[in-house]
């Protein structure tokens, strides 16, 4: 049986792009706590839009 393509290991010097879904939701939190500190009053939004974002990372990596 042969591998596909996608499944083949990256050549020497070619650039790989993985999902790490702890490194995308520590920089989500990172982004989001500066925008509290720089504007509070947009608490709310950065609130829905983090909990939105971290939702649907979670349903797509986990339907992968």
């Amino acid at each position: 049986m042969q591998q596909a393509a996608h499944d083949a290991p990256p050549q020497s010097g070619a650039l790989a792009m993985y999902a790490n879904p702890i490194l995308a939701q520590s920089l989500l939190a990172l982004v989001a706590g500066v925008v509290i500190l720089v504007a509070p009053r947009v608490l709310n939004y950065v609130i829905a839009a983090y909990l939105i974002a971290v939702g649907l990372s979670g349903l797509f990596l986990g339907m992968a």
